[in-house]
């Protein structure tokens, strides 16, 4: 904030030297009392003056030069309340099980939203939850390896349609049998090389014929055969989000910040299905071969297929994201200001920074004893229910003015229903905020394959979680741009709010994508200019009801990428972002379908059923 509030001082002083010297010029007898000569000014008390005036007045110029962005910002604030959040750090984390704790003989649940503690850094235990639920088991992975066909007459008399085989062997721990252990489902976290992992990706989601499922036996009756589609993607869903939106966000925007801001977040991959088909198999191993339809003859196959190992199929993982709730310092409201700073802790305001204003009580002593009453946010839909309140209270979110600190800062104003300043002395505002630690994270220690348990996170209140493995390193809080930048990325999201992103070609889309890499990344401004063309044709579906059938419209549309954008990326995992958040953006009572060229091959090279936001149409 300084160093933008320093060139409107520089350009109001020398205005005012300018004006001085002319001044001196007109009427030199005035001027030399005030030792005014030229542009310069020997007294040094005038000169004081004269700078003291050049910052009030470029403080002055700045604030209204400032006005521009509020107003854009409040109608942010109203229409896209997700957009000036700041994205925190996030990273992934592999919960390690004791098993010789008697919870882990069966499913032990870690719920979604649970607290995990990083190693202290300057005197704070940074704060992450955890993103999905993760359900431990006394299972490990033994034996992971990727076989052709061709190569085995074992393979191709087992599966003699398939092209290639990636079988998995895990074993329980503890003498547990498999099936005392209530095996639902298992989440693998594809860890390890991007450019291999993204293949692997892609292979389990687009190629799969079935999934044989065993405990090594050569017996038919304990060997199940599960559909392809037991193998699902993570991360899409509306219960999977990193971010907490609310019921005015859009979920479509949601996906497209978290996949720019932390990709690896997708890289897991449920099983699904399992509890009929291991509870009929004895003995404490899992066998399980999934059929591959198609495996390309290419240097990154062969790669993955020899450098494959247990170690890139990780169970027990979940991404973390720097995020908690935390009451505020509390607000003691006076007539002296009309508006106050929001601080999560004031002792160590470094190290904590506001994201979300959750809710304001106002706290009024009487002789009658303490009364409270929650405070409505001006930007918001309660304005006609019920008796008015007295006042409501807004936020603005200026960079910090700290040296080296690349965070924001935000200060409340209580204002009435005019949005005059309001200033009702002797009360007490209380917070609840959602916070995160700036950019602290970042200096997180990370041990990679090294680590010990210096770099370990803590899990308070499961015993049963010996460790907590820390498998990426957290990266910098991510922020939109404030100031006049903010004016023009609503204008383009409110242009964007009424053009088809498809029928106004790739530069719609490409324009939206934008606005959601915050960061401005490289690697992500490369996959957005990978679109080289999209186009969509009136589609129809047919839709059976248990009582009914019927048929619905939509649209089918072909999206054309270059490969060679995607290098240490995904053509497949982009498109998937991009075939979720078309769906999510269509019409109600309509549908999208995606299909997905590239250039280098120029045939289709994956495709979607329809879907209608979050539902597939069946």
């Amino acid at each position: 904030m300084l160093e933008s509030l320093l060139p409107y001082y520089e350009r109001e002083l020398g205005h005012l030297r300018e004006l001085s010297g002319e001044f001196a010029r007109r009427y030199p007898k005035i001027a030399g009392r005030l030792q005014l000569e030229g542009d310069q000014c020997e007294d040094p008390h005038t000169e004081r003056l004269i700078e003291a005036f050049a910052f009030l007045t470029a403080r002055v110029h700045k604030k209204l030069d400032d006005d521009y962005p509020e107003v854009a910002t409040s109608f942010l604030d109203v229409m896209y309340p997700h957009y000036l959040q700041p994205m925190p750090a996030a990273t992934v984390v592999q919960f390690e099980c004791d098993a010789q704790r008697p919870e882990i003989g069966k499913r032990y649940r870690i719920e979604r939203g649970q607290q995990v503690l990083a190693p202290a850094i300057q005197g704070v235990n940074c704060k992450f939850r955890s993103v999905y639920p993760v359900d431990l088991y006394p299972l490990q992975l033994q034996e992971a390896r990727l076989e052709l066909t061709s190569g085995s007459p074992y393979l191709r008399s087992l599966a003699p349609d398939a092209a290639a085989v990636l079988t998995l062997k895990l074993q329980t721990q503890g003498g547990v049998l498999l099936n005392a252990i209530d095996l639902q489902s298992l989440r693998f976290f594809l860890d390890g090389e991007p450019a291999l992992m993204h293949l692997l990706y892609e292979l389990l989601l687009s190629s799969v014929l079935r999934v044989q499922v065993g405990d090594g036996s050569e017996d038919p009756a304990r060997t199940r055969m599960l559909a392809a589609d037991s193998l699902q993607a993570v991360g899409f869903g509306a219960d999977e989000g990193m971010l907490e939106y609310d019921e005015r966000s859009f979920l479509g925007y949601r996906l497209l910040s978290e996949y720019f801001s932390y990709p690896d977040k997708f890289l897991f991959i449920d099983l699904l299905n399992l509890a009929p088909l291991v509870a009929r198999l004895q003995g404490d191993t899992l066998l399980l071969r999934i059929q591959l339809r198609d495996y390309p003859d290419s240097e990154r196959h062969h790669r993955l297929q020899s450098q494959l190992q247990p170690a890139h199929l990780k169970l027990g993982c979940t991404p973390l994201i720097n995020l908690f709730t935390q009451p505020g310092e509390p607000i003691r409201v006076t007539h002296q200001k009309s508006s106050y700073p929001v601080l999560a802790d004031a002792r160590k305001q470094q190290a904590y920074e506001v994201v979300q204003i959750r809710r304001v009580v106002r706290v009024e002593k009487s002789g009658d004893g303490d009364s409270s009453e929650e405070v409505p946010p001006f930007y918001a839909t309660r304005h006609g229910s019920g008796q008015a309140p007295r006042f409501y209270w807004h936020a603005t979110r200026e960079p910090s003015v700290r040296q080296g600190d690349r965070g924001t800062d935000m200060a409340l104003h209580l204002v009435d229903l005019q949005f005059d300043a309001v200033r009702p002395a002797g009360e007490v505002l209380s917070l609840d905020l959602l916070c995160c630690n700036r950019d602290l994270p970042e200096q997180i220690p990370f041990g990679g394959s090294q680590a010990t348990q210096r770099t370990d996170f803590q899990l308070p209140g499961h015993s049963v979680v010996k460790r907590v493995r820390l498998l990426r390193k957290p990266g910098a809080s991510q922020r939109s741009p404030l100031g006049r930048a903010v004016q023009w990325r609503l204008i383009s999201h409110l242009s964007l709010n009424y053009m088809s992103i498809v029928d106004s070609g790739r530069e719609a889309l490409q324009e939206m994508l934008t606005l959601y890499n915050l960061g401005d990344a490289a690697a992500n401004v490369r996959q957005i200019q990978g679109i080289v063309g999209i186009r969509s044709e009136p589609a129809v579906q047919r839709v059976n009801g248990r009582h009914f059938s019927g048929f619905v419209r939509g649209t089918e549309i072909t999206l054309t990428l270059d490969a060679d954008y995607y290098v240490g990326g995904s053509v497949y995992l982009f498109a998937s972002l991009l075939e979720r958040f078309f769906a999510l953006y269509c019409a109600p009572n309509s549908f999208t379908r995606l299909r997905v060229r590239t250039v280098q091959r120029d045939e289709e090279v994956a495709a979607w059923p329809a879907r209608a936001g979050e539902a597939l149409v069946i």
